[in-house]
């Protein structure tokens, strides 16, 4: 998948940087305008890592969790829908919500290894 440079959310201009960071697998700096994440992460996480701080950006009064939830909840539809499409060599890992077996990464927890 390619990555815009800079998106528009809620009429503002934000600015997307992959870089290297050790506590997080994303952030965003309001003031600057900037999201970054991290570049170490898997392709699929890196899209689940942009969904979250989007819906940061979006509304900054949501929790971790309810962020988290939204995130995985949208990636998935984003994935099973095919609105994107990841490399064939590429596996999504399987997670549960609420008791559910969905295909999707988490941006906040590293995806556990294949079975």
């Amino acid at each position: 998948m390619v990555f815009p440079k800079k998106i528009k959310i809620g009429g503002l201009t934000y600015k997307i940087v992959f870089c290297e960071i050790d506590d997080a697998f994303g952030d965003t700096d309001f003031t600057k305008g900037v999201i970054r994440i991290d570049k170490n992460q898997k392709e699929e996480q890196k899209i689940a890592t942009l969904l979250h701080e989007i819906l940061h950006c979006l509304n900054s009064q949501l929790s971790e969790e309810t962020t988290e939830f939204l995130a995985q909840g949208i990636y998935q539809v984003l994935i099973h829908n095919k609105f994107i499409k990841l490399p064939k060599n590429k596996e999504v890992t399987n997670k549960r919500i609420r008791n559910k077996k969905v295909d999707i990464p988490t941006a906040h927890e590293p995806a556990p290894a294949s079975e």
